[in-house]
């Protein structure tokens, strides 16, 4: 009785299937910032929300949120057509594994190169099929077929405008590319005093992206002046920005024209009315958060931990000279499912004049990693944090946070005049900062650590470096200085590549891993056992592995160009433990203490983001290293439009 049943509301519900596909068909359309159904069946639903990624490195991405009521952890897969072109069956992103009664955020991928599309634009029409099946089983579940999906606005992106300069719009209207770069524009005494310097990034040849750039905005009725890859852009005799091409394409926007307004243009330089104003220790709600902040100040360090500092944790430093101005307090997620917390929007306007972009981090007891997923009910302590230039948050007066919160805490939308685009939000709250309201502690960078970065840490040790051999060194350089210190007994540098020997470090304690995922873009230089012939610390050298990274030279990768960004010295001792806390004892004389521990790994950071990790990797072993090495390696890897396999397990 119960199969039979099954198979009739089965039969039932292909029915009503074929009278949705019938129905949806020429109904389906996708847009920017609209949510669309794509199917509802056997308990699962998959709508996608109008967001796009399209950054010209892999595929235009998709995303969404699948909901799984069907009794089933289920996994769903996806093929069909798009553009005409045969669409290859992939599973649909975090779809996997999903368990009954839950949701997953989701993407779905379209490959440029499969459908022979550079940009979001280039997308037509698709007609997709779901499968559906059982994850633990394999048993397949359901077939959805027919689901053609018509994309909107496919000649042209939607343009979007300066903040800057409000009449003129940025390029990415030309093109699938993304800005990867900015320096906001300073003001001295209300007045712009510098330039707002963007740069706009792209797997893709951007020269004909640029080229398109300017001749529309000569249609536009600018005035052009220049030539081939350099020009400036002019407005009723008015000096508007620079314009330039080389692999990216770099806007200058010239200060003095934030209030220019021209019909068709609406610049939004401030924050729409209608927020609900708090003050700094009330509790803001929604129906599916609470979040209190106590505390405000400015800081040149945010720790992951909260109460006593553990063995091992996580830091955020601003860079450039810049500072923190942040927030804490404790967010409780009232909802019932999982959030990520770094999807609260965040930002700051500082003396009703510097717009700045933040981000929220949650802290743990343990503190070995910001905590970025709050589980249903729990709660979690946690910064808001704003990286603002020194002279700007040493001596502001005022500031008005902006936070805004979506039902779902879906990722973040923003838009190029505004920053992060508020409207998407459900709730938004404004909390206006007095100086006086700013602890003037610095929590994070002598409160709870164990030592300040001034006192004992990176500035104080100066540039940490592998026997003084400059950091950016070529192979011949740094083979010179060892072989003049009599370190190895040969002067050449080895006849192959061997980059299966480097480690990339993320700057972190006991964080390094082999090199090998990354070998395109790297150079190793390794001399072993029978070249070393100088003890160090008084234990003899089994490997020293020089790692280089290539250089990039008109969107290519340049080998003849080759700088140092690590150092892994493997050292020969009979008796590892020992060895271990006899080398620990001796950096500490000279380096100082560790600035963070691991399970058998010590860290000490210097200036130039430079730092050594003592750490047991079958033997005692000394990786010295440009902090965050692995991050620089793979910008790189994502320039030359590369993919790191790191999650291959074909063949298993």
């Amino acid at each position: 009785m119960k199969r039979t049943l099954k198979i009739l509301l089965m039969a039932v519900l292909a029915s009503l299937l074929a009278v949705q596909a019938v129905c949806a068909e020429g109904e389906l359309v996708f847009e920017r910032g609209k949510q669309v159904m794509l199917f509802e069946q056997d308990g699962v639903k998959l709508t996608l929300n109008g967001e796009v990624q399209d950054d010209g490195v892999m595929s235009v991405q998709l995303s969404g949120v699948l909901e799984n009521k069907s009794g089933h952890s289920i996994s769903v897969f996806y093929g069909g057509t798009c553009n005409g072109w045969s669409l290859r069956r992939f599973v649909l992103g975090n779809a996997n594994d999903v368990a009954s009664n839950s949701k997953a955020k989701t993407n779905l991928s379209l490959p440029y190169e499969d459908l022979e599309v550079k940009r979001y634009a280039d997308l037509e029409e698709a007609n997709f099929t779901f499968f559906i099946s059982d994850s633990k089983t394999g048993e397949a579940l359901a077939t959805i077929e027919d689901v053609r999906v018509v994309f909107s606005q496919s000649g042209k992106a939607a343009m979007t405008y300066f903040e800057e300069c409000p009449v003129l719009p940025d390029p990415t209207f030309c093109g699938a590319m993304y800005q990867s770069r900015k320096s906001g524009m300073i003001k001295v005494n209300g007045i712009d005093s510098s330039s707002a310097k963007y740069t706009y990034t792209s797997s893709q040849e951007l020269r004909p992206a640029f080229d398109e750039y300017i001749q529309a905005l000569q249609k536009m009725g600018f005035t052009v002046s220049g030539s081939g890859t350099s020009y400036t852009i002019s407005k009723g005799g008015e000096k508007l920005a620079k314009v330039s091409c080389d692999k990216d394409i770099h806007v200058e926007v010239l200060p003095g024209h934030a209030n220019m307004t021209a019909s068709g243009t609406t610049p939004q330089t401030s924050a729409p009315s209608g927020y609900t104003k708090k003050k700094l220790g009330d509790t803001l709600k929604t129906d599916t958060m609470q979040l209190r902040l106590t505390d405000s100040g400015v800081t040149d360090r945010v720790n992951s931990y909260e109460g006593a500092q553990p063995s091992l944790y996580f830091m955020l430093e601003p860079q450039n000279g810049n500072r923190f101005l942040y927030l804490k307090g404790t967010f409780k997620n009232a909802g019932s499912r999982e959030v990520d917390i770094r999807h609260i929007y965040a930002q700051v306007v500082v003396d009703g004049k510097y717009t700045y972009e933040g981000d929220v981090h949650g802290l743990q007891p343990d503190g070995r990693d910001f905590q970025n997923y709050v589980s249903a009910q729990a709660s979690v302590g946690c910064y808001v944090v704003f990286e603002i230039p020194s002279q700007v948050v040493n001596s502001y007066k005022s500031a008005t946070v902006t936070l805004g919160f979506t039902d779902s805490f879906n990722t973040k939308i923003t838009s190029a005049v505004t920053g992060y685009n508020f409207d998407y939000c459900d709730d938004v709250f404004e909390i206006t900062l007095g100086k006086t309201e700013t602890a003037t502690a610095q929590p994070s960078a002598k409160g709870n650590d164990a030592q300040s970065t001034t006192e004992s840490g990176s500035d104080a040790r100066g540039v940490i470096t592998f026997q003084e051999i400059p950091w950016d060194s070529t192979p011949k350089e740094a083979r010179k200085i060892l072989f003049e210190k009599g370190y190895v007994s040969s002067r050449h540098v080895s006849s192959f590549n061997d980059s299966s020997t480097c480690m990339l470090s993320d700057g972190a304690s006991s964080f390094y891993e082999l090199a090998q995922y990354y070998e395109k873009v790297l150079y190793g230089d390794t001399s072993f056992y029978d070249d070393n012939k100088k003890k160090i610390a008084g234990y003899d050298v089994d490997t020293i592995a020089l790692c280089y990274t290539y250089g990039i030279k008109n969107g290519k990768l340049d080998k003849k160009t080759q700088k140092l960004i690590s150092v892994n010295v493997e050292l020969n001792a009979p008796d590892t433990d020992a060895a271990m806390k006899d080398l620990l004892a001796k950096l500490t004389k000279v380096y100082g203490k560790p600035d963070a521990e691991g399970y058998s790994s010590y860290v000490w950071h210097g200036a130039d983001d430079s730092m050594l990790l003592l750490h047991d990797f079958a033997s005692p072993t000394l990786l010295y290293s440009k902090n965050n090495n692995k991050a620089y390696v793979q910008q790189m890897y994502a320039e030359l439009g590369y993919v790191a396999d790191e999650d291959d397990v074909d063949g298993l």
